[in-house]
């Protein structure tokens, strides 16, 4: 399996962890610890399905915040795509349930952002490869 992110998800969580200091700085750790093993089958299952275009979907999943000990209900919500052909993982979008920039969720349109962002990185060749136990490295 491999793991992708759009740049998306790079401003998300940049912003996540600069503006809200303290409270989402074991964002990208919650990530890797949450994604450890799994296949992407197994992401998919244990997510929800926002949209379903086979073999595209959108997912929804809940990861739980340990700096502030918050449950997965009350941590960060991201969102990816998963891809079922390319056996990969898109990171498109990260949020806090609770904080400064805490959202309840998305739009419908902001979704289907996500999902015209990822099909542009796509077909210009330009998604970027993530190393999931390094996260952190692309805020450099």
């Amino acid at each position: 399996m491999i793991f992708y992110y759009i740049d998306n998800f790079r401003k998300s969580l940049k912003n996540l962890i600069k503006k809200d200091k303290g409270h989402c700085s074991s964002c990208a750790s919650d990530i890797a610890s949450d994604f450890n093993s799994k296949t992407y089958e197994e992401i998919l299952i244990s997510s929800t399905i926002i949209i379903s275009e086979s073999p595209i979907f959108l997912v929804k999943r809940r990861i739980s915040n340990s700096c502030r000990h918050l449950s997965k209900r009350d941590g960060f919500r991201l969102y990816m795509i998963i891809d079922t052909n390319k056996e990969s993982v898109t990171l498109c979008e990260i949020y806090s349930k609770r904080g400064k920039l805490s959202k309840v969720d998305l739009t419908t349109n902001e979704r289907r952002y996500l999902l015209e962002y990822y099909a542009d990185e796509l077909e210009n060749d330009t998604l970027s490869e993530l190393d999931i136990n390094n996260i952190s490295a692309i805020l450099i």
